[in-house]
């Protein structure tokens, strides 16, 4: 039976899923593709310069393609899926991650309520190494004023839970290669000031914490946060409020976990906190005078009890 004159086409979606040295993770990645209650139409694999052989690990998954590339960060690696793809939405799944089977087909059905939206995303647990709970669900709505949310943190929190518009996300210019990281909430940002955005609180994907991520230095991360949200402060006038919270708000959480340790990597060391004393020292010596007040206190404890 053919479709009726005039019926709407079904919407094709792709995943493109980076890869820069985590082939030991990239199967779980493709097979939490591959399992979806809604199939993607696309599913392509950047390997970005790796060393240990992604195109062994594809190689069992004959739907999916590979593109290569010599090593030139994540935006790039991006840039790269979402040139080679031709699908209506796109997701992007880090190869240490993995989806929930219901990720695109939840995400898609936003979509439908929303298709003006520039993207829609979901919740996200995070687990560990092997996909055991370590928080969650990690969900904050988008609100009333996307952009206004978007200038006070990144909500969305794990790129692999955002569905975007293919076209949107082109238009936009994709992803920057002179951010080394937050290139997905400098993307967000600009998206949210041209299109609606729309979220959901299903957990549809796992953030994966292992100590090697990107985001376990908490100096490194501050400082391109606050690069790409340096790009959006608004002129005088109501948002500029947001921005200026956004900004204290982005100190006080890196400079947080570089003291307490809080996701692993470098966090809690004394290295890290020399780090990140630079570009957060008023959050930095409060913690500290915190910490020195709480010492003191057990000290005194300890001796008069």
């Amino acid at each position: 039976m053919t479709p009726s004159r005039g019926a709407p086409s079904r919407p094709s979606v792709a995943v493109v899923i980076p890869s820069f040295n985590h082939a030991r993770f990239l199967g779980a990645a493709l097979d939490s593709v591959v399992a979806q209650t809604r199939p993607a139409d696309e599913i392509v694999v950047v390997d970005d310069g790796s060393t240990d052989d992604p195109a062994s690990v594809v190689a069992g998954y004959p739907q999916v393609q590979l593109v290569t590339q010599e090593n030139a960060g994540l935006s790039a690696a991006r840039n790269a899926g979402l040139a080679a793809i031709r699908a209506d939405y796109v997701l992007f799944l880090d190869a240490d991650d993995v989806l929930c089977p219901t990720a695109i087909a939840r995400n898609l059905a936003l979509f439908a309520a929303n298709p003006d939206a520039g993207f829609v995303y979901g919740a996200h647990n995070r687990v560990d190494a092997d996909l055991r709970l370590l928080l969650g669900p990690r969900y904050y709505p988008i609100g009333e004023d996307p952009f206004a949310t978007l200038l006070r943190g990144n909500m969305v929190g794990m790129h692999a839970t955002a569905l975007y518009s293919t076209a949107k996300l082109r238009a936009a210019g994709g992803f920057d290669p002179a951010l080394k990281s937050c290139e997905d909430y400098d993307v967000f940002l600009t998206l949210a000031k041209r299109h609606p955005v729309a979220s959901h609180d299903e957990v549809i994907a796992l953030y994966r914490i292992h100590g090697q991520n990107m985001s376990s230095s908490p100096a490194r991360m501050l400082k391109w946060v606050l690069t790409a949200h340096a790009r959006h402060r608004p002129p005088e006038g109501s948002y500029l409020a947001y921005w200026k919270t956004g900004r204290r708000e982005w100190k006080c959480l890196y400079a947080d976990a570089a003291i307490d340790g809080a996701w692993g990597g470098e966090g809690g060391s004394l290295r890290a906190i020399v780090q990140i004393l630079p570009r957060a020292p008023h959050r930095v010596l409060h913690r500290a005078g915190s910490v020195c007040k709480r010492a003191l206190a057990r000290l005194v404890a300890r001796r008069t009890g």
